[in-house]
């Protein structure tokens, strides 16, 4: 998969034919479904060399040009194979990379307590809470807002378990394919996403601040539902999870499961993060998630 991600077409196996197009969509030239992603390559790597005719002294036969060489697509994750996702969960099983706060006996595995441990970005910048609104078509956000994840990821690396959100130290399953999945070397290796939830206070000035995806003000009828909604509940909107792999992988949602921060471990900060399918409709390994 080519440096950012996103393929610049395909090419037919059967007659060499570039195309636009997605998996399994025939070759518009012979109908082929043949085809192959050209991974960052240009027309020039698929094309048959032209031969040009030289003058020799003594005419000779042409000769054929070599085939074009297909080659295969490098492994996912940037070279990730199971085999070292798999040495990683256990090593985080094994030796916790220093003291961990709290109590040694937790629901929450040592190695996501490890993980939590270690990350030393906790703010987040511009993050927008959603929510749909019933009666009107579409989602909601809130004004952008700074995030300070440090309570969340001390009670993790802690092992408390927050009892009053269903989904706390529960198996994330990515069933929407928002994350990394078809050709996901995580799913091969049995590497478990766990997901960790609780409410987030709204502060009551942002009650009648929603907007419509382009940042204009939602409706007033949007306006009173969803602020009718956070009164009723104090402020709270239990949208915000944190997503985290077994192997070291973290995310986290503002508006559960729409968009996606990922934490770069070398950056040490959190960025914007949207999956292949989530990007184009195109379903393979995200190998990006291990660059910087």
């Amino acid at each position: 998969m080519p440096r950012g991600g996103r393929p610049h077409g395909r090419v037919c196996v059967d007659c060499n034919k570039l195309y636009k197009g997605k998996a399994n969509s025939p070759c518009p030239n012979c109908g082929s479904k043949a085809t192959e992603h050209l991974l960052g390559r240009t027309a020039a790597d698929f094309e048959t060399p032209e031969v040009v005719p030289i003058a020799p002294v003594i005419p000779t036969a042409p000769v054929a040009p070599p085939a074009p060489t297909f080659r295969p697509a490098p492994p996912g994750g940037g070279g990730i194979t199971p085999e070292m996702l798999l040495a990683a969960r256990s090593k985080l099983k094994k030796i916790p990379l220093k003291p961990l706060p709290g109590g040694n006996l937790s629901a929450i595995p040592k190695g996501i307590r490890v993980i939590a441990n270690e990350i030393k970005g906790t703010t987040l910048f511009n993050v927008r809470y959603a929510r749909p609104c019933p009666g009107a078509n579409g989602i909601f956000y809130l004004p952008p807002v700074p995030l300070d994840l440090r309570g969340a990821l001390n009670c993790i690396a802690s092992g408390i378990v927050n009892l009053a959100h269903n989904n706390f130290n529960t198996q994330y399953r990515n069933a929407g394919g928002e994350m990394p999945w078809r050709s996901n070397p995580f799913e091969t290796a049995g590497i478990l996403y766990y997901e960790y939830g609780w409410a987030q206070v709204v502060a009551p000035t942002l009650y009648r601040s929603w907007k419509n995806p382009n940042g204009t003000p939602a409706p007033k009828f949007v306006q009173d539902r969803l602020s009718g909604f956070l009164q009723q509940d104090n402020g709270k909107l239990n949208t915000t999870r944190l997503i985290i792999a077994e192997s070291g992988e973290t995310f986290f949602t503002p508006d559960h499961y729409r968009t996606f921060f990922r934490y770069a471990p070398a950056l040490l900060q959190w960025t914007p993060y949207l999956s292949p399918i989530a990007r184009y409709d195109w379903d393979e390994w995200d190998a990006s998630i291990y660059q910087a």
